[in-house]
C-alpha cells in the first residue's frame, strides 16, 4: 500500500519484501547496532535504523538499499520501547555525536556489556560460557552528564553570514550550531560566545575548507577538573608578515608567553588583546594560545603552538599524580571514570613493588607513572615526540625517579631492544651500543604522524560530542631511527639495563589506538612472554582480534571488564587480565649411564631455539602462534589453552605451508619428534 505521499509502505508480515530507496516500512527493533543504531527485520531483510531504540516499533524510510539489508531515517515510533526516553540535547539528533540519548542510561550500559561480550565471543572465537565467567560487570557513571574535560569546536559561516560555533553533522561537512553540549563543560558556552561576538565585531572570517580561505579554523578548550584551570588554543589559518620558513620552530615549551618578546607580540587575530582581556575574564582561565595550521587537511591542531596570555599548559591531578596538560598533549576526556579504569588496569597488573614494566601506548604517562609507585621500574614507549616530553616532566613533577619514556613506534623500539638482549644479553660490543646511539635522534626532530583513532582524536567531521571525538594530533612520521629514551646518548649500562628488562618484563600493559595492536608489536610481546599482559583497549572488535593471537601464542584470558568512558555514546573502553600459560617444564627421566637421558631433556627446546634454527636455515621468522600450532598438530604436550571456542566453526590462525615446513624441520632437529 501506499502513504499520502506515494511512497510504497510495508509492515514486517508482508512476504516477500524487496525494499528500494524511498520504501516506507514498518518494523520493530530487535537488536542494537555497532553505532547504536536500532536493528529490524521485515521478512528476514535486515534495517538499520539510527535513532531507534531496541524494543521500538517504528516507520521508517528506506535511504540506501541493499540486497540484504538497508539504511533508513526514522519517520515515527508508532509504539515506545520501555527503554525510550526523551533525549536532553534538542540537537542530539541532528549533531550524531551523542548517538544514544534517547535510550536510558541502564539500557546503554547493558549494551555495551553485550557489544564487548559478543565481539570477544563472535569475532576473537572465544567461547561464550568461558567469556561468560571471566567477564565483570561494566564499570558505569553516577553522573553521566558535564563529563568531558575536553571540546574541538569547529567554526564556520551560516545562511546569513555569521559566525557559528559546532559540531559537524555525522558524515558531513555541515556544522551544526551549539548552544550549550551538556557532556561538555558549562565554560564551553561562555568562551564560544565570546569568541563569536569578538569575530562578528572585527569582521574575521571563519575558514572555508573548500576554499581554503578564511581565518579561524576551530576553537579547542581543555580544562583541569581537579585544579580548575582552563585552556583556550584557537587554530588558526595564519600566514602572517614572515615566511613560513621564519615560524617553522615550534613553541613546545612555553618560552613565548604573555610580556615576553618574540612571536607572542604579533597580533595573530585582529583585536586580540581584545579578545584575550574577555577570554581572560572568565574564571579559571588559565592559558590562552593559537595553533598555526595553513594546510589543506582533517587535521586540526597544527604543529606550530604560540601562547598568547598566561601559561603554556594547564594543570590536573590524576590518582593523585600531577600533570602537566598542553594544547597537544592526548589525556583521556573522561577524568572521573578514568581514575577507575586505571585503577583496574592496576589491580588487574597485580603489582607488588619489585616488577619491570612495559606501558607501550602512554602518551603524557598517566599509567605508567600510576605504576610506578606499585613496581620496581616502570618503562614507556609513545609516538608522539610532545607526549614524550610531558611524560618525562610529569615524572620529574611528581618525584618519580623509576620510569623511562623512549619516544618512537612500539612496534620498532621494542623489537630493538628485546633483539638487543637477545642476541648478547651483556652488550659488550662497542660497535653495537654506538650504533644505536647513531640511530638516535631528539624527538623534535619529527614529522606529524596520524596515530589512529584514539578516544581523543579527530580526523573526519562528525560525531564530535562523544568518545569519538577525535583529532589527529602531530606525532612521530614513522622514521626507523628513532628510539629516544631519557638521553640522546644512553650509556652502555643503561642500554644494557633496559635490554635486560625487554626480555623478561613482569607485565605489559598496552592502550592501543582504534586499530589495536601492530602485528610487529604483538610478535614481540609473544616472544617476550611477560608473566601478565593488561590491555586497555578503545575498540572491542580490535581488542577481539588481538586476544585471539595473543591466546594462540600462550597466553589465558582471566579477567575482562568494560568501562563506560563515553556516555550517551556507543563507544565503550575494556580492560583485559591475560596470564601466561605455564607450561611443565619437568620431565620424567629414566637415568641410564650412557647419559641417554639427555635426549629427553632435548624435547624442550625453546620458541627462541626454534626461531633461530629457523631464521639461520630458511631465512625468516616465526610467529610464536604458528610454533604453536604445528607443535599442537605433531601432538607435543602442552598446557591446553581454555580460552579459544569450542565450536566447529572456529579457524585458527593458519600457518602457511613453508613456515610449517620449517617449524617441523626445527622440531626434528632438536629431537622433538621423529
Amino acid at each position: 500500500m501506499k502513504d499520502k505521499g506515494g511512497t510504497v509502505e510495508k509492515k514486517s508480515s508482508d512476504k516477500g519484501t524487496v525494499c528500494r530507496k524511498g520504501d516506507i516500512l514498518e518494523v520493530e527493533i530487535t537488536d542494537i547496532g555497532n553505532d547504536g543504531e536500532g536493528i529490524g527485520k521485515v521478512d528476514g531483510y535486515t534495517l538499520f535504523i539510527k535513532d531507534a531504540v531496541i524494543g521500538d516499533r517504528v516507520r521508517a524510510k528506506v535511504m540506501k538499499a541493499k540486497k540484504s539489508y538497508a539504511y533508513a531515517h526514522l519517520e515515527e515510533v508508532t509504539s515506545p520501547s520501555e527503554f525510550r526516553q526523551e533525549a536532553k540535547c534538542p540537537i542530539a539528533r541532528a549533531c550524531g555525536g551523542c548517538q544514544l540519548q534517547n535510550m536510558t542510561y541502564e539500557r546503554q550500559l547493558e549494551y555495551k556489556q553485550n557489544k564487548v561480550r559478543n565481539n570477544i565471543v563472535r569475532l576473537g572465537g572465544f567461547d561464550g560460557k568461558f567469556v561468560d565467567s571471566i567477564m565483570e560487570p561494566i564499570i558505569g557513571m553516577d553522573e553521566p552528564w558535564r563529563y568531558r574535560n575536553k571540546a574541538q569546536y569547529p567554526i564556520g559561516t551560516d545562511r546569513d553570514g555569521n559566525p557559528v560555533a559546532g559540531y559537524y553533522a555525522g558524515r558531513t561537512h555541515s556544522i551544526i550550531p551549539v548552544g550549550d553540549c551538556f557532556i561538555g563543560i558549562e565554560e564551553n558556552r561562555q568562551v564560544l560566545d565570546v569568541l563569536l561576538s569578538h569575530m562578528k565585531r572585527y569582521h574575521i572570517s571563519a575558514y572555508d575548507e573548500a576554499a581554503g580561505k578564511g581565518l579561524v579554523r576551530h576553537v579547542l578548550i581543555r580544562k583541569g577538573f581537579a585544579s580548575g584551570q582552563i585552556m583556550v588554543c584557537l587554530v588558526l589559518n595564519y600566514f602572517g608578515e614572515r615566511k613560513k620558513k621564519e615560524r617553522s620552530r615550534i613553541d613546545r615549551g612555553g618560552a613565548i608567553r604573555k610580556g615576553h618578546s618574540g612571536m607572542a607580540a604579533e597580533n595573530f587575530i585582529p583585536g586580540q588583546q581584545a579578545l584575550v582581556d574577555e577570554l581572560s575574564a572568565i574564571p579559571g582561565m588559565t592559558s590562552i594560545s593559537v595553533s598555526i595550521n595553513t594546510e589543506k587537511t582533517n587535521v586540526i591542531m597544527g604543529k606550530e603552538i604560540h601562547t598568547i596570555w598566561g601559561e603554556p599548559v594547564i594543570r590536573d591531578t590524576l590518582r593523585s599524580l600531577e600533570f602537566e596538560i598542553s594544547p597537544l598533549s592526548f589525556y583521556q576526556v573522561n577524568p572521573a571514570q578514568t581514575d577507575k579504569l586505571y585503577g583496574q588496569a592496576l589491580e588487574y597488573a597485580g603489582l607488588t613493588g619489585t616488577e619491570t614494566v612495559w606501558d607501550l601506548y602512554c602518551g603524557i604517562g598517566t599509567i605508567t607513572l600510576s605504576m610506578a609507585g606499585t613496581a620496581g621500574h616502570v618503562y614507556g614507549i609513545e609516538v608522539i615526540p610532545e607526549a614524550i616530553e610531558d611524560a618525562k616532566k610529569n615524572a620529574v613533577r611528581n618525584g618519580i625517579e623509576n620510569a623511562t619514556f623512549f619516544c618512537g613506534k612500539a612496534e620498532e623500539v621494542l623489537p630493538r631492544f628485546y633483539s638487543m638482549a637477545n642476541d648478547d644479553p651483556v652488550l659488550e660490543e662497542q660497535g653495537r651500543i654506538q650504533g644505536i646511539d647513531a640511530q638516535t635522534k631528539p624527538c623534535n626532530q619529527t614529522e606529524p604522524e596520524n596515530r589512529g583513532n584514539r578516544n581523543d582524536i579527530q580526523t573526519e567531521p562528525g560525531n564530535q560530542g562523544n568518545g569519538n571525538d577525535t583529532q589527529t594530533e602531530p606525532g612521530n612520521q614513522g622514521n626507523d631511527s628513532n628510539t629516544q629514551a631519557d638521553s640522546a646518548n644512553m650509556t652502555k649500562t643503561e642500554i644494557e639495563s633496559v635490554a635486560f628488562a625487554a626480555l623478561r618484563p613482569d607485565v605489559i600493559v598496552v592502550d592501543p589506538p582504534r586499530k589495536g595492536c601492530d602485528s610487529a608489536c604483538l610478535d614481540t610481546m609473544l616472544k617476550m612472554q611477560p608473566s601478565r599482559i593488561v590491555y586497555v583497549s578503545c575498540d572491542s572488535a580490535t581488542l577481539a582480534r588481538d586476544l585471539r593471537i595473543l591466546s594462540e601464542g600462550g597466553y589465558e584470558l582471566r579477567a575482562i571488564r568494560p568501562c563506560d568512558m563515553f556516555p550517551w555514546s556507543g563507544h565503550v573502553e575494556t580492560v583485559v587480565l591475560l596470564s601466561h600459560q605455564q607450561i611443565k617444564k619437568s620431565v620424567a627421566i629414566d637415568y641410564t649411564p650412557d647419559g641417554s637421558y639427555m635426549d629427553n631433556i632435548n624435547k624442550h627446546a625453546t620458541y627462541k631455539e626454534i626461531n633461530e634454527y629457523v631464521l639461520e636455515k630458511y631465512g625468516f621468522r616465526l610467529h610464536s602462534a604458528y610454533i604453536a600450532q604445528v607443535k599442537r598438530e605433531m601432538g607435543i604436550e602442552m598446557g591446553e589453552n581454555y580460552n579459544l571456542s569450542k565450536s566447529d566453526d572456529y579457524e585458527p590462525r593458519q600457518v602457511t605451508p613453508e613456515k610449517r615446513e620449517a617449524i617441523i624441520d626445527a622440531l626434528k632437529h632438536f629431537n622433538m619428534i621423529e
